[in-house]
């Protein structure tokens, strides 16, 4: 244990022990009153030195991994296709990409300038079969679908001005939601 937690807990330990036999002698006359404030400042400082005994709780490692760019595109939905195989999009390099054992492989999207924003995972919605990526092309307005097995664009326009943002794709109902 390091000086400084055995210097926290004899602190705590003093003020316990300051907190039952000063301030319960001097606020309570009657002995019975006396008695159970002497009591629950018992248990309180029970309860505050278990609380300094428990190790803090660890902190989390954050990995940091560059793009194969140089540059950072900006990324900005994130979406797990299972433990280990992220995919993301990339607002300013106009791609989608995916993590997968520390390396970022990266797919240019056909329309130029779109800002994918929202990403999503799921079945190719006629047939509910397959795993396709689903991202929304922001500033051409436009839903694109991306298949990984055979490196495969789909894109679908939408109403001039639509802009969307965010998206989801529903197995049960083989539909895909965006707003």
């Amino acid at each position: 244990m390091a000086d400084l937690d055995s210097i926290i807990y004899f602190a705590g330990l003093n003020v316990c022990l300051f907190c039952i036999i000063f301030l319960s002698t001097r606020l309570f006359k009657n002995s019975s009153l006396q008695l159970v404030f002497k009591r629950v400042l018992l248990v309180a400082s029970i309860v505050f030195l278990l609380g300094l005994l428990v190790s803090p709780v660890q902190a989390t490692i954050i990995t940091e991994f560059s793009f194969p760019t140089g540059f950072s595109p900006r990324p900005y939905g994130v979406a797990v296709e299972s433990p280990g195989k992220i995919w993301f999009t990339e607002e300013m390099g106009n791609k989608i990409g995916k993590l997968e054992g520390g390396t970022i492989s990266e797919w240019l999207i056909p329309t130029a300038g779109a800002s994918p924003r929202g990403i999503a995972i799921g079945p190719e919605i006629k047939t509910g079969g397959g795993t396709f990526i689903w991202f929304t092309e922001y500033t051409t307005s436009r839903i694109g679908r991306f298949n990984p097995g055979t490196n495969e664009f789909h894109e679908w326009i939408l109403p001039p001005n639509s802009n969307p943002w965010s998206i989801v794709v529903d197995p049960i109902r083989l539909a895909v939601w965006f707003t």
